[in-house]
């Protein structure tokens, strides 16, 4: 993949639209997306109709590569947990969630990749741990080492920095950058931290919102 395009794409969002016109934009592999703003803008309401778990009011989004460009598909796309919606299974120790997203793909050796995704995102040490007994910071590493196991093109992650310290949000950031130089992917991320915002390539600003019109 090279890069994501959004061609007249719109989202309203309890009859409020947060940008005055439908837009138009392309996103480039290796990349971070911002959707900024707070809570109860729809910025959630974007992140799953641009990953195709919903459908926006208006517009198409496309993979654009060198065979051409062409529509997403289930498996482009990469989804951490979303409170409610996409939640893990608080019984499930974080290895077994891991392993059943690589059999449900069927990406690849199962025993390999989830060693593979256990070192990546650390989680080696509390690998046979349920993630109802881990923390907020570990949690969310064992959301995305299942969200990147079938190696998606597009991470879509939900204000993943939300309950973390400095510290914690900022070491994950630097596996995230890591993960989406070696993948050549494309992460779209919910936030409400200006300085997350700073870390990104692009951003779209859901502080502003008007009244949707027919």
């Amino acid at each position: 993949m090279e890069s994501l395009s959004l061609r007249k794409f719109s989202v309203i969002h309890k009859g409020l639209n947060y940008f005055p016109f439908s837009i138009n934009t392309t996103w480039e592999a290796n990349s971070a997306v911002a959707l900024y703003g707070p809570s109860g803008t729809g910025r959630t309401s974007w992140l799953l109709s641009i990953g195709g778990l919903m459908s926006p009011s208006t517009g198409e989004v496309f993979i654009e590569g060198r065979g051409g460009q062409r529509p997403l598909k289930p498996r482009d796309i990469g989804v951490g947990p979303i409170r409610d919606l996409i939640p893990l299974f608080p019984t499930l120790t974080i290895e077994e969630h891991i392993k059943m997203h690589i059999r449900l793909f069927r990406a690849g050796s199962i025993k390999q990749r989830t060693h593979q995704l256990l070192q990546n995102w650390r989680l080696e040490t509390v690998k046979d741990q349920r993630v109802m007994d881990v923390n907020r910071h570990l949690r969310m590493r064992a959301g995305i080492a299942v969200a990147l196991a079938h190696q998606p093109h597009l991470l879509l992650l939900d204000d993943p920095e939300e309950g973390m310290t400095g510290s914690e949000w900022q070491h994950l950031w630097a596996d995230l950058s890591e993960t989406i130089a070696q993948y050549s992917m494309i992460l779209i991320t919910t936030t409400m931290r200006e300085e997350t915002v700073k870390l990104c390539s692009h951003h779209l600003d859901f502080s502003q919102t008007t009244e949707a019109h027919p």
